[in-house]
């Protein structure tokens, strides 16, 4: 007697992996985007944290309290996003006088400047999926290291001729060309610092 067993042809079994493959590409879609959501969201909230606490230790030590943020390339390979926290060591009356001859000094004669500085917190790193970005360029770059003071009142001293710094986070989600950023606008007369709404749309040509 032949076995009547049904069975799957191939074009059944073809149709059924198509279809397969085609939602899990949606869902691992989602999920990445979802994902650079939220290590964008929350490596802001620990950059916006990092930036109260030096303007804090400013204030309550009566010190110059240098922010350091960063991106590097380890070894070629590794990225590495973050910042630290410093303590500025000198009389607190010299320290802007000390910070502006750095500032127009050249990289020899920096050396024989005496502004001295102890780590306060030690280095925190961010997401491995975000950079920071000057987004105020025409052609944004990575952010290779910049340097703010807070001031013992709660202000910044910058080396810009600005009224406000940008603080910019960017990371891309995997299906979607289009960047994702987040921006935190701190006020140099102030020191207090908001984040900031939507995108900047200049971040999109950061390689």
């Amino acid at each position: 007697m032949r076995d009547k067993r049904a069975a799957f042809t191939l074009f059944e079994l073809l149709a059924v992996l198509t279809i397969t493959g085609i939602i899990f590409m949606v869902i691992l879609g989602r999920y990445n985007s979802w994902s650079a959501v939220q290590a964008c969201n929350g490596a802001t909230r620990i950059l916006k944290g990092g930036l109260l606490q030096a303007r804090t230790l400013a204030q309550a030590r009566n010190k110059y309290v240098g922010f350091e943020f960063s991106t590097v390339i380890s070894n070629n390979i590794q990225q590495i996003t973050g910042f630290q926290i410093y303590l500025c060591t000198n009389e607190t009356g010299n320290t802007e006088q000390l910070l502006r001859e750095l500032h127009s000094a050249t990289v020899e004669d920096q050396m024989n400047i005496g502004l001295g500085i102890s780590l306060a917190a030690p280095f925190q790193r961010l997401s491995n999926s975000v950079t920071f970005v000057n987004p105020l360029l025409e052609t944004p770059t990575k952010e290779e290291g910049s340097f703010v003071f807070f001031r013992p009142d709660g202000s910044v001293w910058s080396d810009l001729n600005e009224h406000t710094l940008y603080v910019t986070l960017y990371t891309r989600r995997l299906f979607n060309k289009k960047p994702l950023t987040r921006t935190l606008r701190v006020d140099l007369a102030t020191g207090l610092i908001e984040t900031l709404k939507g995108e900047q749309p200049n971040a999109q040509t950061v390689p």
